[in-house]
């Protein structure tokens, strides 16, 4: 017969619980970790989202002047939050879009009106087709309006 030589059940038995016990710890440190992170995120997405259910924005009227190339644009804050940092994107009928980025340090206030200039843009009127004034940072899917080239006045067209 061979001397053959094995690990004690004992030590076994300590060796498979300490493996599992060290498993445990390594899982559940990972998922507290992932969890409260999630949990952070999520937080933080629900109170803007909070804050945001009472941003509202129309625009009330836009002109534009062929012969200057000047855009006006008479927005309306319909909501119960201020907003700033705006931009008002030109969607055009050949499918491409003209941003333009309004003053940075106006402010638009609960109930108030606001006219945006811009001193020079360089498109065709008949080639707008919709015109859109949003928020950047400040709740930029509930803060935003649209409105069609129909309803756009032109002048010296």
């Amino acid at each position: 017969m061979k001397n053959r030589k094995a690990v004690s059940p004992l030590i076994a038995s300590v060796l498979l619980v300490s493996i599992t016990l060290t498993l445990i710890y390594l899982v559940a440190n990972w998922s507290l970790g992932f969890t409260s992170g999630r949990t952070a995120t999520i937080t933080a997405q629900g109170d803007t989202n909070i804050q945001c259910s009472s941003a509202g924005l129309a625009i009330d009227n836009v002109s534009y002047n062929c012969t200057s190339g000047k855009l006006s644009l008479y927005a309306y804050n319909s909501g119960s939050k201020d907003l700033t940092d705006f931009r008002i994107q030109l969607l055009l009928t050949n499918f491409s879009s003209y941003n333009l980025n309004a003053e940075p340090n106006i402010t638009l206030y609960s109930g108030d009106t606001q006219t945006f200039y811009n001193s020079s843009i360089n498109i065709t009127f008949s080639l707008i087709d919709r015109i859109i004034l949003k928020t950047k940072n400040i709740c930029p899917t509930t803060a935003r309006s649209e409105l069609d080239a129909s309803k756009i006045t032109g002048y010296g067209c």
